[in-house]
């Protein structure tokens, strides 16, 4: 191995399967910026499901919804939450996950509710897609989220929303593109994304050798809690960093 080279352990959590245009960096003045794009990954999303589940108007289609509002509500702040006594956490799965979760939701449906949307175009497009979800997430009394907007603006700064190709959600650098692979490091605490020097568009194969540059850290939902604790000691490939 030389000089220029690092061999890191890891697990393959999926292949970036499309990835969205960076987030604008100040998402107060271009909040419309941001709408579209969220509205734009639940189109693509209903567009990726089949039958009733791509129909919000069928049982079936209105779970697909709310799964996705969960998911989005978490990749967008990057799993963290302001408790009441105002200090920041992160939602880890535990006997409060499923509370936590669900009032994230509710902040992402009450923060998109209570834009101008006659100011903001898409964040009326979004609203209206949403519109099926917000009797669901009805914000409970003493409840408030009035800071969620703050923790997107700080979450998305310089990132992107990307979907891998077994359908994980995740957030990423701005320079993220399709054939980046997410890995898990042996001894890493959140995923990082990896891209193929020789062939980075190409689909990712396990244990088919190769030299990768490291694009970043990113968010991916379902992957943050230890999900792949027993693959990552079990299943590791090794990685080439140059």
């Amino acid at each position: 191995m030389s000089a220029e080279t690092l061999i890191i352990w890891g697990v393959q959590v999926g292949a970036v399967k499309r990835s969205a245009p960076q987030f604008s960096i100040d998402l107060e003045s271009n909040i419309n910026d941001t709408c579209g794009k969220i509205s734009n990954e639940i189109d693509v999303y209903i567009e990726d499901q089949s039958g009733d589940r791509a129909d919000p108007s069928t049982r079936a289609g209105q779970r697909c919804l709310d799964k996705l509002i969960e998911e989005l509500s978490m990749v967008l702040t990057r799993g963290t939450t302001l408790r009441d006594d105002g200090i920041i956490i992160n939602i880890k799965k535990g006997e409060d996950f499923r509370h936590l979760l669900n009032r994230h939701a509710r902040g992402l449906t009450k923060f998109v509710r209570e834009l101008p949307s006659w100011h903001y175009p898409a964040a009326m497009r979004l609203h209206s897609q949403l519109c099926d979800v917000v009797d669901v997430h009805q914000s409970s009394k003493g409840e408030t989220f009035n800071t969620f907007d703050r923790q997107v603006e700080s979450a998305i700064r310089d990132r992107c929303l990307f979907r891998t190709d077994n359908g994980l959600l995740g957030l990423g650098p701005s320079n993220t593109r399709a054939g980046d692979v997410v890995v898990i490091l042996r001894t890493g605490q959140v995923p990082f994304l990896l891209r193929r020097e020789e062939d980075c568009g190409r689909e990712y194969q396990a244990g088919v050798p190769g030299r990768y540059h490291l694009v970043g850290s990113c968010y991916v939902f379902g992957v943050m809690d230890g999900e792949y604790a027993e693959k990552v000691r079990t299943e590791v490939v090794q990685f080439t960093l140059v």
